[in-house]
């Protein structure tokens, strides 16, 4: 092979190789462009589905509010029969009055339950990492409150249980013989007239211990619904600015 026809098949062969090599390079950039697309309609589908999920935690909590401002009356009235239980009972048991310490619950344990599932997905599909900074901070700090005001309020919550449970055969009894004969309950719990009786005491350390609970828990859930309400607006606010960059 002459010389001539050497040189042109060896310049016709790095053609070939520098178009392939350009070819490779447009496709890789195609598939980097269709990933950061596709990342991009993630983002907005997740931050959208977060939105819902600070709406159903907010939902959730004005709900938990909302029942446990009903319990502040029999709570107080308990308070109130108890440091004047010795004028109270030397004038005479009021049965109507002792009765609402029982028709209704003196208190409802509830755990806040909030929804993490969203915040999740953007961990694991790495989509947290392409907010800015500021966003991304106030997302991971939101679930961060959430994680440790849930966790403080079932150590709030656990005395509640303890002391409910050694009111069984006291307070619980007391419950279920007025359901079982609302005429002759008082006759089976001669203790709701003994202020020094071991299940008067209990039923009252259960009421102190719930008077402290109920402000506290309270106080956590007008935390969190304040940070849902704040972050709700955030991610607002970014698909706002997402439509103005489309």
């Amino acid at each position: 092979m002459s010389e001539k026809k050497f040189s042109s098949y060896l310049l016709y062969a790095i053609g070939e190789i520098i178009l392939v090599a350009i070819g490779i390079l447009i496709a890789v950039n195609v598939n980097d462009w269709n990933k950061e697309k596709e990342q991009d309609r993630l983002k907005t589908e997740l931050t959208r589905e977060m939105i819902a999920e600070l709406n159903y935690n907010i939902d959730r909590i004005k709900f938990l509010d909302t029942d446990t401002s009903k319990m502040p009356y029999p709570i107080r009235f308990a308070d109130s029969l108890f440091m004047e239980r010795r004028n109270y009972f030397e004038g005479g048991l009021d049965t109507n009055e002792i009765r609402k310490l029982f028709v209704g619950p003196i208190f409802r344990y509830n755990e806040f339950n909030m929804e993490y599932d969203v915040f999740e997905q953007m961990k694991q599909t790495n989509v947290i990492n392409r907010f800015d900074k500021k966003v991304k901070t106030a997302i991971k700090n939101y679930y961060k409150l959430l994680e440790r005001e849930e966790g403080y309020n079932r150590v709030t919550l656990e005395p509640i249980q303890n002391a409910y449970a050694k009111t069984l055969y006291g307070y619980q009894r007391l419950r279920r013989d007025y359901y079982a004969d609302s005429l002759t309950y008082f006759s089976k719990n001669a203790w709701v007239f003994d202020p020094d009786s071991r299940d008067y005491l209990d039923l009252e350390s259960y009421v102190d211990v719930i008077a402290g609970s109920v402000h506290s828990s309270r106080a956590r859930m007008l935390n969190i619904l304040e940070n849902s309400e704040e972050l709700k607006l955030i991610l607002q606010e970014e698909l706002e600015s997402e439509d103005l960059d489309k």
